[in-house]
């Protein structure tokens, strides 16, 4: 039994150095091959058409609940009148979520449009909400009652 393994790992040992030469036969083929994928993928040989890779995984973490709505209106706060153009650079928050954070934050009452011309929107804070309820007025306070003088005695006369 001792024998047929030893055979069986000689055998096996000789297969893998027949396998390692003709891998070492086939690097310099390899190492073309790469050049000669760089040289077709650099202009004049580039193809318009970009060849599609498998889309890498994304490490960015999400920013934590009601960032971005913050970073939106600090950028609101420091630059009154601000587009929503530039108010999404300021914040670095993406187009379409400031477009929908403005949108919410006029609709709450939060933010207030302004007129730029040209058709053009820009947001400022509302200082002063409108809201479907206004808070009542403080009640003024009540002034004391001067004491009235005592009701004079009928006179028993």
């Amino acid at each position: 039994m001792a024998e047929m393994i030893a055979q069986l790992r000689a055998d096996i040992e000789n297969r893998l150095r027949e396998v390692e030469r003709e891998l070492a036969a086939l690097e310099p083929l390899a190492a073309e091959k790469a050049k000669l994928e760089h040289v077709l993928a650099s202009p004049p040989f580039s193809v318009e058409a970009p060849v599609k890779r498998a889309r890498a995984k994304s490490v960015a973490k999400r920013r934590p609940r009601g960032a971005n709505k913050a970073a939106v209106f600090e950028a609101v706060r420091n630059m009154p009148g601000a587009s929503s153009g530039e108010i999404a650079a300021a914040a670095k928050v993406g187009k379409p979520q400031v477009h929908a954070l403005l949108r919410a934050g006029v609709a709450d009452a939060e933010l207030a449009t302004v007129d730029l011309g040209g058709g053009r929107k820009g947001y400022r804070i509302n200082e002063q909400p409108e809201t479907a309820f206004p808070a009542p007025k403080p009640a003024e306070p009540a002034v004391p009652e001067p004491a009235a003088a005592p009701a004079p005695e009928p006179d028993a006369g």
